[in-house]
């Protein structure tokens, strides 16, 4: 066989998106997963194909990176493929549609993506993307950071400003912890007060100046490319879909109905306070009676009831001041009856 037939194949191009910590993958009619993506076209630019054709089956609307890997997919007798994958940074929290190319569409974490019926190219292509966006922010951070020769604290080599303008990490001004739950964040009344916007924009953006996160560190967070964070609190890009709103406020520190997400625990919270006052009023009574054990019972499933509603919806204020009054009473019931013996 002449040599320049035989070594012409087909080149297929695909994109490894990832959103939100899961990559999207499609089921095809070989019964495997792939990732989206589709056949160059004579004199088509690979990049503007795999956008193009990501597009097609699955409805968004991406920016294609670098080449992750280049390898030949032998599918069966006579049938070979030469296969590239680019890394795609996504501007959607969409679902993805279904084409008719395909039978479904799925989002799935690294480890599942791994464990998939999947040719093993696809799944060193996902890996590879996963394993470059996470040293993306690490490697950042120690080219623009290092420690100052006469000081503990953490500096930015680039720029002294608010926020570093070449890699958007954190300066020194911004050293605070981020370990302290998020939800405390919100007990001022200022964060009360940008709470009581429901607006996105200013949530985020309040929420990286109290604690210094940076846009590039929030959105590796949030599985999102940093443009999208700033897409998002200039008032660009709006965020609809429920369950990533619920996931952005877990992460925030925020209750979701704050950003729009109704949900039954939020519904009674009226009941819920006047609940806890009624229940401080009965223990204050029972320990003036000289019967503190039964307030402290009754302080005690109500801290227990209050804790676990701000864990899960965040910290409203009003939650925050009635646990501690609950908290406080508790303490002075115990201290009667270690102290005093009543």
């Amino acid at each position: 066989m002449n040599d320049n037939i035989a070594y012409r194949f087909p080149v297929s191009v695909k994109g490894v998106c990832v959103q939100a910590g899961r990559v999207l993958l499609l089921h095809n009619e070989r019964d495997e997963w792939e990732l989206p993506g589709g056949k160059l076209e004579l004199g088509e630019e690979p990049i503007s194909c795999v956008a193009r054709e990501i597009e097609e089956e699955s409805g968004w609307k991406v920016r294609v990176g670098n080449i992750l890997d280049t390898w030949q997919y032998h599918i069966r007798e006579g049938i070979d493929v030469l296969i590239v994958t680019y890394g795609c940074h996504m501007d959607t929290d969409h679902e993805p549609l279904v084409s008719h190319e395909h039978k479904e569409a799925g989002l799935f974490t690294l480890d599942e993506a791994l464990k998939l019926r999947m040719p093993q190219g696809y799944k060193d292509s996902i890996h590879n993307w996963f394993s470059r966006m996470d040293s993306a922010t690490s490697s950042t951070s120690r080219l623009h950071h290092m420690k100052s020769p006469t000081s503990t604290d953490v500096m930015c080599v680039k720029s002294d400003e608010t926020e570093c303008p070449g890699c958007q990490s954190e300066p020194r001004s911004a050293a605070r912890s981020n370990s302290v739950s998020a939800m405390w964040l919100w007990t001022s009344r200022e964060a009360q007060a940008v709470m009581a916007t429901g607006d996105l924009a200013p949530i985020v953006r309040h929420y990286r100046r109290l604690t210094g996160t940076s846009q590039r560190r929030l959105a590796v967070r949030l599985g999102y490319d940093p443009s999208y964070i700033s897409a998002i609190e200039n008032g660009r890009r709006s965020i609809t879909h429920a369950p990533e709103l619920r996931r952005i406020a877990a992460q925030l520190g925020v209750p979701a109905h704050v950003v729009g997400i109704t949900d039954p625990d939020n519904s009674d919270f009226s009941t819920i306070i006047a609940f806890a006052e009624s229940t401080l009023r009965l223990a204050t009574l029972a320990r003036n009676t000289g019967n503190p054990t039964h307030a402290v019972d009754e302080l005690w499933q109500l801290i227990q009831r209050l804790e676990q509603r701000i864990s899960n919806n965040g910290a409203e204020l009003a939650t925050l001041a009635v646990l501690a009054k609950a908290r406080m009473h508790l303490g002075i019931c115990l201290v009667l009856q270690l102290e005093f013996g009543v």
